[in-house]
């Protein structure tokens, strides 16, 4: 078995272990808006927030984020096993991304976790909006100016902050932090190979570009030589596998980063 076969496998294993989990989950849904400032000044409600609406707001991210991954390993092997290159390369490079933004809203929340007094609604609220940008964030103006009209809080207007946690991060700011933190070191040069072939650029221009059998003068543009599904399963299966064994092990021994809530049954 080859390198890449034994990606593969592994890759078909974490989607395997997914499946075999939870697929469905309610909720109920939080406010997109933070009202951690609101009570910074009301010690009792700033607590339960922490307590209840934060550990909400983890577990909502915690499954989109799972089965997202789910559906992008889905997706990933079953281009595999049909040796459509575009179909593998596209959610690894989702992937990728994905891990991303997890690993930066985690280290936020452990960074800020802790039931002491000091600066309690400070950090509260540095969690608070990163779980928000996270899991709703949106670069869509339409979309930001429909929420901004929406009645998104019972208890008050919706301000310009509240667009600015709603606007998505520039992706690359938050794969630099990952690259930083050492969980993902090479990262930049993966995106960028990845990115290569999933843009209008030499890397998808040329993906299908084999020798020609004709003659040695000549090249050939293939979609039966098995050349260009090679090339991709270089590029992109260890970032795959990585990414998203990355983006699930992110939530290993996760706490509640102010206190445990209640479950609601509705």
């Amino acid at each position: 078995m080859t390198d890449y076969e034994n990606e593969i496998d592994t890759i078909r294993g974490l989607f395997n272990k997914l499946v075999s989990g939870r697929q469905e989950y309610d909720f109920q849904p939080a406010t997109l808006v933070s009202h951690a400032g609101d009570y910074a000044d009301k010690p009792d409600r700033i607590r339960y927030y922490g307590r209840q609406v934060i550990c909400g707001r983890i577990m909502t991210l915690l499954a989109s984020t799972r089965m997202t991954t789910q559906a992008l390993l889905q997706t990933f092997l079953l281009g595999a096993d049909a040796k459509v290159p575009f179909a593998i390369l596209l959610p690894s490079r989702a992937q990728l991304e994905l891990f991303s933004v997890v690993a930066d809203v985690v280290r936020v929340i452990k960074e800020n976790a802790g039931e002491q007094e000091a600066k309690f609604a400070e950090r509260v609220r540095k969690v608070d909006q990163a779980l928000i940008n996270a899991t709703f964030g949106t670069r869509s103006s339409v979309l930001k100016g429909l929420l901004f009209e929406a009645d998104l809080s019972q208890i008050r207007s919706a301000v310009s902050e509240d667009m600015d946690v709603l606007s998505a991060k520039n992706v690359l700011t938050r794969l630099d932090k990952l690259s930083k933190s050492g969980a993902y070191p090479e990262r930049k040069q993966d995106y960028e190979r990845l990115c290569e072939y999933v843009h209008p650029n030499w890397g998808m221009n040329m993906l299908m570009l084999v020798p020609s059998p004709l003659d040695t003068r000549l090249l050939r543009f293939s979609m039966r030589s098995d050349e260009p599904y090679a090339r991709a399963v270089f590029a992109c299966a260890a970032v795959m596998r990585r990414a998203a064994a990355g983006t699930l092990a992110a939530f290993d021994n996760l706490q509640p980063p102010f206190g445990v809530g209640k479950m609601s049954y509705l």
